[in-house]
């Protein structure tokens, strides 16, 4: 399934409001591009900085847990686990196509969509 493709996020502070937060009530989800078509899947190290990246895009979604409120801590924990969970399959599709030797970049645009 092929998520659309919302928001291409900066970095945000370390200590920012999880964004979750702001959604409106008919839940409207947030959506972040990853780029990897720098990246080769076909390598272990190549893997572990898209894994990286799909958490940093979480973390823009969701916010840091830094947060003294326990429920607060346990909702971006949340947040987090389902926003890299909306990867899992482009994920595998990506690392796959580049052990194949594909050129998956050339024919998806080189991005997965990180949503929650």
């Amino acid at each position: 399934m092929k998520t659309a493709l919302t928001l291409m996020a900066a970095l945000g502070s370390a200590f920012a409001t999880p964004a979750f937060a702001s959604d409106d009530a008919a839940g409207a989800s947030r959506s972040v591009e990853v780029r990897y078509s720098d990246l080769n899947l076909a390598t272990a190290g190549g893997v572990a900085s898209l894994k990286r990246r799909i958490s940093d895009a979480a973390t823009r979604i969701c916010g840091d847990s830094y947060s003294r409120d326990l429920g607060m801590r346990a909702a971006v924990a949340k947040c987090r686990t389902a926003a890299i969970d909306s990867t899992r399959v482009q994920m595998a599709d990506a690392i796959s196509a580049a052990q194949r030797g594909q050129a998956y970049a050339q024919v998806t645009g080189g991005s997965i969509a990180v949503s929650h």
